[in-house]
């Protein structure tokens, strides 16, 4: 009986000293891709609207890793249910500069690269798209790189452009943000014509002919400048009118030259 209790003893104790070497060497593997984890990149790639405007919107590169990131690829495709030339155009836009077609040497750990930016205020025809068309753009984004040792990563990330409908500034959703926009693009727009109007007009009356409604105007202004003096009492040789000095016109130049 004392045989049997000791070889049950010896067992558990072979067992829980088993279940200990078992436990170091789990805990060793996680220490192990803790330290790995901590002294490897991540490369990182996500949408971002841009601090200037809300509807100024680009592709954020970054490497939240704690060791550099070397000899970056980047390979863009549509996804399955988006519309393939509108993301077409999107990538293009996305890939204007020359390090996202290229790739990229180096990105060290907590440096930040950014791709060019799509303007949803620039007109529809020149862009090639409109926003509702942008919004339901779904883009896949492989970025392969390697780590300081030739160790290779690779990873793929799904950037929905209708993520960006819950975005918002100061209390101002996205879309309203760019209505406001538009309306202030749209105002300007509309002063800008104004104005050069403006000048047109006043630099046509400085460099053309007299018309006849503009002579039958001055003579009414005469006119009535001389009834004014006349129940003023005064003398008609003392008043004066101010000349007006016309330049003269490009083609009244070019007799003159000849």
């Amino acid at each position: 009986m004392e045989e049997n209790l000791n070889l049950l003893v010896a067992c558990f104790s072979a067992i829980a000293a088993s279940c200990a070497a078992f436990a170091t060497f789990l805990g060793w593997i996680e220490n192990r891709k803790l330290r790995k984890a901590q002294t490897e990149p991540f490369v990182d790639i996500k949408l971002e609207v841009m601090p200037e405007s809300i509807s100024w919107i680009r592709l954020k590169i970054s490497n939240l890793g704690l060791s550099p990131a070397l000899e970056l690829k980047f390979e863009f495709r549509s996804h399955e249910f988006s519309n393939e030339k509108v993301a077409e155009k999107v990538i293009d836009i996305f890939t204007t500069l020359r390090f996202m077609r290229e790739g990229l040497n180096y990105l060290s750990h907590g440096d930040s690269r950014y791709s060019n930016f799509v303007n949803l205020l620039e007109n529809t025809e020149a862009r090639g798209f409109d926003v509702k068309e942008f919004l339901n753009t779904t883009l896949i984004v492989r970025v392969e790189y390697k780590d300081r040792f030739d160790a290779q990563y690779s990873a793929e990330f799904i950037i929905a452009m209708n993520e960006l409908e819950g975005d918002y500034r100061i209390g101002e959703s996205f879309g309203d943000q760019i209505i406001e926009q538009l309306k202030n693009t749209n105002m300007n727009l509309i002063n800008l014509k104004t104005e050069h109007q403006m000048f047109r007009n006043e630099f046509e009356k400085t460099h053309r002919d007299w018309t006849e409604i503009e002579l039958e105007q001055k003579l009414a202004f005469l006119k009535k400048q001389r009834a004014i003096s006349e129940s003023l009492r005064q003398s008609l040789e003392n008043v004066k009118y101010q000349k007006v000095d016309k330049k003269p016109s490009i083609h009244q130049l070019r007799k003159k030259m000849k």
